[in-house]
């Protein structure tokens, strides 16, 4: 049986959780790494593999590149043995800021997950966004902002902020958009709506290196 997006919500509510305890001994992935493989005969991609170069990432399953803020670590392990056992739910990046004096960080997670084939208009993510968030709600998540949408390198994004109770002036923001069968999502986790806002601008370096890619201006919401 396949995974639902309900894993989804369990690796990103985990991810979230595990922000809190993200501390030094933490160990960060070294800013410049070379992970591919070295295998003779070719592997088929995992949509979670990439490789880390200073503050940019690089996707080698979605083919994009993106810049993070240069201050975040990118955290090795973090989700180590919490993995969708399905494989189709995934978290391709995590990496965060140094802990505030108040104990508040910023944090970003780049995560997929596979759609199911009915339903789901091509390039619209409209549909799964809708149960995405509905998941998060049921499980206490309060919408703050919803079905906003943006378009960044040229693909639609569907974006939505949501406070949990318990957690002060925290708020994430999720943005998702749909690639290659899968929902591609970025998830910005900060403690006031400033800050994740200037999260978000930081989609703006992100670049579809696929030749049908479409043109790479900056993200704006619709009206």
């Amino acid at each position: 049986m396949r995974a639902t997006v309900s894993s989804l919500v369990f690796l990103l509510l985990l991810a979230q959780a595990n922000l809190a305890f993200a501390q030094a001994n933490v160990k960060p992935v070294p800013k410049t790494s070379d992970q591919k493989t070295t295998a003779s005969q070719p592997v088929a991609l995992s949509p979670d593999e990439g490789t880390v170069d200073h503050n940019q990432y690089t996707s080698d399953y979605f083919a994009f590149t993106y810049l993070f803020p240069e201050q975040f670590e990118v955290m090795e392990d973090l989700m180590e043995g919490e993995e969708d056992e399905a494989k189709q739910a995934f978290v391709l990046l995590a990496a965060y800021a140094p802990p505030a004096e108040d104990g508040n960080r910023q944090g970003i997670v780049i995560f997929a997950d596979k759609l199911d084939q009915a339903g789901h208009e091509a390039g619209n993510p409209s549909g799964y966004f809708a149960k995405l968030t509905g998941l998060l709600e049921k499980d206490g998540a309060k919408l703050v902002v919803a079905n906003q949408e943006y378009t960044f390198a040229g693909k639609r994004f569907m974006r939505a902020n949501l406070r949990r109770p318990g957690e002060g002036e925290g708020i994430q923001a999720i943005l998702v958009t749909l690639d290659r069968g899968y929902a591609l999502g970025f998830q910005f986790v900060g403690p006031t709506e400033a800050e994740i806002d200037s999260l978000i601008d930081s989609l703006n370096t992100l670049k579809f290196i696929s030749p049908n890619a479409g043109a790479h201006g900056p993200g704006k919401p619709k009206q």
